[in-house]
């Protein structure tokens, strides 16, 4: 993000990193008014600017939105190759497979930094919609710390800000799919709510801790059979929301997938094919 100042004020050019998913084309720059930017983003803007720029520094932060779609990507993929396991006593493992997450980002000490990633995080979208941005809340504590955190509420604001096509080769926004045999193409998609949260060090001025938390969900790649976290986490134990993570999937997911061969993208809800149509036929 960038300035210049007018007669007629300042004009802020964004810079978008995310693709528009119809063409797959990384949204073109954009220049507007001041008075379209959110007071909030102009001041962590200002501030940023003044800091890197007084220690002479000039620094990209839109690597660091890479890094952390990476680091997601990377955490529901290594899960991938886990064998069949038990569920533990705390319900976060199924099946050898996580399901609730708490990432953090070592990278992302820095605070101006930091913030600067929680601007673009909530800067996704078309151009229509990108002035109806996530906001970015701020709760301060008695020692002096403080925690930013931008919630990510939908499955089209989490694909959009995800982009997992652009770091995986078999991902589709917010979903990811395994190369395998007809009967074992599993699937894993972040489900709702996605917390992206920078938490203030009392002691040191300037540093701090990115941290990432958010549920997956699990879809077996023979019948379609979902795996969501224990109810316990509160959101994604409403109907209304597990057929919203579904109906996603369902629309994502590629045409030569073999469970859309099947036909259960035509299904609803957590409905599952019956065992004749999931479990191919052998030589008779």
């Amino acid at each position: 993000m960038s300035h210049r100042d007018t007669a007629g004020g300042r004009f802020f050019t964004i810079v978008w990193t995310d693709t528009n998913p119809d063409t797959g084309v990384v949204y073109a720059p954009t220049e507007v008014h001041e008075g379209l930017v959110t007071a909030a983003l102009r001041s962590e803007y200002d501030r940023t600017t003044r800091t890197l720029e007084g220690e002479g520094v000039v620094c990209r932060v839109t690597c660091m939105l890479v890094l952390v779609r990476k680091k997601m990507a990377k955490s529901l993929t290594s899960d991938f190759a886990l064998s069949v396991g038990k569920m533990h006593s705390d319900g976060h493992m199924h099946d050898g497979k996580q399901l609730n997450y708490a990432l953090a980002i070592p990278e992302l000490t820095n605070l101006d930094m930091a913030l600067a990633v929680l601007c673009l995080l909530r800067a996704h979208g078309s151009p229509a919609e990108r002035f109806a941005r996530v906001p970015i809340n701020c709760t301060p504590y008695p020692d002096g710390s403080k925690v930013y955190e931008v919630l990510v509420m939908t499955m089209s604001e989490i694909a959009r800000v995800l982009s997992f096509h652009t770091v995986v080769k078999y991902g589709m926004g917010a979903l990811l799919c395994r190369a395998g045999q007809a009967h074992s193409v599993d699937l894993a998609c972040v489900g709702l709510p996605l917390l992206f949260k920078v938490i203030t060090h009392s002691a040191i001025e300037g540093l701090c801790t990115f941290t990432i938390e958010y549920a997956s969900i699990w879809i077996n790649g023979a019948d379609g059979q979902a795996r969501f976290p224990p109810s316990a986490n509160g959101y994604l134990s409403k109907k209304v929301h597990r057929d919203e993570v579904m109906a996603y999937i369902r629309h994502q997911l590629h045409n030569e997938h073999p469970l859309i061969t099947k036909g259960w993208h035509r299904l609803t809800g957590e409905e599952v094919l019956t065992e004749e149509v999931a479990v191919p036929r052998g030589p008779a």
